[in-house]
């Protein structure tokens, strides 16, 4: 059956924000005029295209086809089995028996020579790879049978790297567990020089933690030390696959009994086994063939035929959850209402083709012409940038001194919109050496929130008066298709299976897209999911034999030279690459040539971000696909269970704070560097003019005359102390000496911020550091210098910190009375050390190269680095005693309860400090450490603590401070919580009255277990002369 669709509404047009002159909103999947719903499911199926190697075409259509015929009557007993069932379960049965001994045993790999010995051993006849493949065609999505690197088998790679484990120095080290040993490796001079490559063999099964409080909510669900099984359980486990293999055999062949075709169950096994035999990256059997791209005049096919495919495979098991179809729309013309000059006009169209007009363009110029201020809201490649350059084309030849501000939310954009202004400029004659080019352009200004925008929202840039808005968009766009994926169950008979990783569905779909010519940008939440995508598909590409394709990608994030980012720019925009792996540095409108499809790996931080991304396909006339891979966490499931909300909600609006007094004295010693500040003069452009006046006369130096100057600890680079992104920190360099002992070569692959670098591993020994979708080992680390020396390695697993962060308060600069409350809210400076004691090797990359459920721990090593420290500004309020005591009299667990309050209390600080989501943090209780099963050393006092993300330059903490107190994530999944302890707490603190014996005690048979992590927090020293601070209506 063909998902629901969801009915087809207009999405919500973005909500108009004040700004001077031109602001662009930028170009997000905005619905077209007309629409329609998705379209029906019922067309002819196209060819299929390259689709034996794709879940979602061919890994078993035939069988699938029959199976997917649902049985009127149940099956209770065993079916009459063709003879060819029998032996395949024969031999089924032995693959069973020496894989689960293998699997139980973590040092025997299961390769395909170790197992196929082994089953010959036990069927007394040649096992056959085609007999192998039968199996998987019947149980395609539980069986692993794919060509892999050796060295990805190998965990303890690192040995001579000079890294301890366990139990500290080199010379006490334990005995290291030994590395599979692969007879069966080859050379394959493909990607990798040298690399060998081994056929492996296993099955796919959801692996699950011995605490399953301790998972976390993405798709790796916690890691655990690998399971030892005892001949009990591998008996259990050997039973449970027979029984699903029989399950399996009877539904096809039931199935083909109520086929109107009277299908051979045999037959559709035997075709269906020639998809499932491995790709020999070797050449015996890889693909050569070509792909849709640059070189080749096939056109790929259009997008509502690949859509069909994906909704027709025989094997697709619904993960559309919801879809929406923005029918293609003309492109509406106007004229200007003052004709251009003829070389403007000239200009235009030989640098950018452009002849004539969309509608919101001429409106939008229109008002520019009128002296108007423009906010411009219109879909992506709609043509915007055109709208402040013609107008500065216009002011220049009117006036050559004319200037203009063009203000970029990103380096890259202000590079790419720089260079096509350039171009422009040179095709004008007259206007080819201009310098000082009377306009302010803020573009993408959805961009402007949280710190940056409290940075960017300054007078006169902000407020003025009259604004001209336009919103209709007049330029042509083609058809675009919305998908929201779900992932499947892993075993559709067994809901406990848990479902398929969100990673591996979007890497599917990805290479299912390239393989037809579709080009197409995969967005990832965070770096590490970049590296770890762009890693999976170098594994499945390279064992399908598809180095074609894995030439034409490439991975993009911050953090990469700029030599790097702008190669690879350039190779999307002239249309050399076939797919780009990225994080939301590619969210903006920097130019990257034409995209056909946007893959979405889990939601990003905003529906705006969402809706941008999405935009970023359909760059011209033709179709293009947007689709939303949906992870595990509570707000993606959200919109799966409503995914009419990512199309018809309303945009949340875009706040910004004016009266933040630290960003107005930051903005305050930089101007009085340029020229002195007058207070008579100056303060219409800085916002509220008596906190101008309070911060001119308390932050800067006045002189003989009035004029304000910069105070001298700013001098003599008042900038270098004003970061507008947040705190500036220190940056490590990563070099990579893969190659130094050869030819003395030392590149440098990377910069990174010190809070990064942490925790991307190139901060510590020993650590995997991911680069383009290649592991590196992290040999040696100078903190002195800041430099990570890596040399590149292949393996299936990276590395995750042991880590602890302690967040104190140093001194007591202000103390608030709480209204009501005879407690108290504190300021002052924040202490936050990082210690990093050692790493886990946490495999990560199952045997067919995708991201591998359930990451298990392979090996612990221990570490002895330096702590990481940063100060930045916060408040605390300490938790009563009375109140700590009642809880753990009820037998809750008061770092749930804390941990609980603080989040509840984070939830508030956009209400008051007008803040956006991460700019103020606090300290997460991590599951590890709250329900270990050992006491520990290190208790943290019983407070609510929350501080500036961004370090002291943003004054959110201060804000809310002021108020006596949106965070909407917790970086360790929310998992240490109560909701009752949580308002017990919050409750004492205002003083609010508690009736003990209301209070439900917490049940001792399911209470966790837990040594105590929470002490009663002390005194923190108070600055000399600190008073308390009362409210005007507070009562004492």
């Amino acid at each position: 059956m063909p998902p629901k669709q969801p009915s087809a509404k207009a999405m919500g047009k973005r909500k108009a924000v004040d700004t001077p002159y031109l602001a662009d909103v930028g170009g997000g999947f905005i619905a077209p005029t007309k629409r329609s719903k998705a379209t029906p499911t019922n067309r002819p199926s196209p060819a299929p295209s390259d689709a034996s190697e794709d879940p979602y075409t061919a890994l078993s259509k035939p069988v699938a086809k029959a199976r997917g015929k649902k049985p009127t009557a149940k099956v209770e007993k065993k079916l009459e089995w063709p003879p060819y069932f029998d032996e395949l379960f024969k031999i089924f049965k032995a693959l069973n028996t020496v894989i689960a001994f293998c699997s139980s045993r973590q040092h025997i790999a299961t390769t395909f020579s170790v197992i196929k010995k082994s089953v010959e051993g036990l069927l007394k006849k040649p096992l056959d790879l085609s007999q192998v493949a039968e199996i998987k065609a019947i149980i395609p999505d539980l069986m692993r049978f794919a060509y892999i690197s050796t060295a990805e088998l190998r965990v303890h790679s690192d040995q001579t790297s000079g890294v301890s484990g366990r139990g500290g120095s080199n010379s006490n080290r334990r005995d290291v567990s030994p590395d599979w040993y692969t007879s069966d490796a080859k050379t394959w001079n493909g990607n990798d020089e040298g690399e060998e490559k081994v056929l492996v063999l296993d099955f796919v099964e959801a692996k699950k933690t011995k605490k399953p409080d301790l998972q976390t909510n993405g798709d790796f669900p916690g890691y655990a030390l690998p399971p030892s099984m005892n001949p009990v359980a591998v008996k259990k486990l050997i039973e449970k696959r027979n029984e699903r293999f029989s399950q399996a055999v009877n539904e096809l062949l039931l199935a083909c009994a109520l086929s109107e075709e009277e299908d051979d169950a045999v037959v559709l096994v035997m075709k269906a086994a020639k998809d499932h035999l491995p790709l020999d990256p070797f050449g015996t059997n890889s693909r050569a063939d070509g792909i849709s791209g640059e070189n080749t005049s096939d056109p790929r096919p259009s997008i509502e035929a690949i859509v069909d495919e994906i909704l027709e495979a025989e094997d697709y098991r619904n993960q559309v959850v919801g879809r929406r179809v923005f029918e293609a729309k003309q492109a509406q013309w106007s004229e200007l209402s003052h004709p251009l000059s003829k070389t403007i006009i000239e200009g235009l169209q030989v640098s950018m083709n452009v002849t004539r007009f969309f509608s919101h363009q001429t409106a939008a110029i229109n008002a520019l012409r009128n002296n108007r201020h423009v906010i411009v809201s219109t879909g992506t490649a709609s043509g915007k940038s055109i709208i402040y350059q013609v107008p500065l084309l216009i002011f220049l030849e009117e006036d050559r001194d004319s200037t203009a501000i063009f203000i970029f939310p990103t380096k890259a954009l202000a590079q790419d919109q720089k260079t096509a202004l350039e171009q422009l400029l040179c095709r004008v004659p007259g206007l080819e050496d201009v310098q000082n080019i009377k306009i302010v352009v803020v573009d993408e200004l959805h961009y402007y929130h949280g710190t940056l925008g409290r940075f960017g929202a300054v007078q006169p840039i902000l407020l003025p008066l009259d604004i001209e808005v336009v919103t209709q968009d007049g330029s042509s766009a083609g058809r675009k298709d919305f998908l929201v994926w779900n992932p499947p169950l892993i075993d559709e008979m067994n809901a406990k299976s848990g479902r398929a990783s969100s990673y591996n569905e979007a890497c599917a779909m990805f290479r299912f897209l390239v393989k037809r010519g579709v080009k197409t940008i995969i967005f990832c939440k965070i770096r590490k999911s970049c590296e770890l995508v762009m890693k999976t598909l170098r594994n499945q590409l390279a064992a399908e034999g598809r180095q074609d394709i894995l030439e034409k990608i490439r991975a993009y994030r911050g953090g990469y030279s700029q030599a790097d980012r702008r190669a690879i720019e350039k190779e999307a925009f002239s249309n050399k690459l076939l797919g780009i792996v990225a994080t939301n540095a590619l969210e903006l409108g920097i130019n990257i040539g034409t995209l056909d499809a946007v893959i979405m790996l889990g939601f990003p931080m905003s529906l705006a971000s969402l809706r941008q991304q999405a935009g970023r396909a359909g760059r011209r006339a033709q179709g293009s696909l947007a689709v939303y891979v949906a992870d595990s966490l509570p707000i993606d499931q959200h919109y799966v269970n409503n995914p009419e909300e990512i199309f018809d909600s309303t945009m949340a609006d875009l706040v910004v704070d004016l009266s933040n007094e630290v960003v107005l004295e930051g903005h305050l010693q930089c101007a009085a560097n340029e020229m002195p500040v007058s207070l008579d003069n100056d303060e219409q452009y800085f916002g509220d003019p008596r906190l101008f006046r309070k911060v001119c006369a308390e932050r800067l130096v006045k002189d003989a005359e009035g004029w304000h100057h910069t105070h001298p600890k700013y001098k003599p680079r008042p900038s270098a102390f004003v970061p507008i992104r947040g705190v500036m920190e220190a940056k490590y360099t990563v070099l990579d000496v893969t190659n130094s002992g050869v030819n003395g070569k030392v590149a440098v692959l990377e910069e990174l911020e010190l809070s990064r670098a942490l925790f991307e591993a190139s901060a510590y020994e020993g650590g995997i550091f991911m680069h383009q979708g290649m592991t590196y080992l992290v040999r040696e680390v100078s903190h002195e210098d800041r430099t990570a020396r890596i040399i590149q390695t292949d393996v299936n697993w990276t590395t995750r910190p042991r880590d602890f962060t302690d967040i104190d308060p140093v001194q007591t600069m202000r103390i608030r009375a709480i209204r009501g409350s005879p407690h108290r809210a504190y300021f002052g400076p924040i202490l936050i050390k990082t210690v990093i004691f050692g790493f886990f090797k946490i495999r990560s990359f199952g045997i067919d190269g995708g991201i591998y459920r359930g990451a298990s721990i392979l090996d612990t090593v221990d570490l002895d680095t330096p702590p990481f420290e940063r100060q930045t500004n916060g408040m605390w309020i300490d938790v009563p005693t009375a109140v700590l005591d009642l809880i753990k009299r009820k037998g809750m667990n008061p770092a749930e309860a804390i941990h609980a309050a603080e989040h509840a209390v984070l939830n508030l600080a956009p209400l008051f400090a007008m803040a956006s989501a991460g700019d103020v943090k606090t300290e997460c209780k991590i599951a590890e450490k709250e329900y270990a099963s050992k006491a520990t050393t290190r208790k943290r006092p019983a407070r609510l603590i929350f501080y500036d993300n961004a370090g002291k330059s943003s004054g959110v903490a201060a804000k809310a401070f002021d108020h006596s107190i949106e965070d909407t994530e917790c970086k360790e999944g929310n998992l240490v919580a109560s909701k009752a302890g949580a308002r017990l707490v919050l409750r004492s603190i205002l003083d609010l009255p508690i009736v003990e014996d209301e209070i439900q005690e917490v049940d001792p048979m399911t209470a966790k277990a837990v040594p105590e992590t929470i002490m009663e927090a002390t005194g923190v020293y108070t600055a000399e002369g600190v008073e308390v601070e009362f409210d005007e209506c507070h009562q004492t």
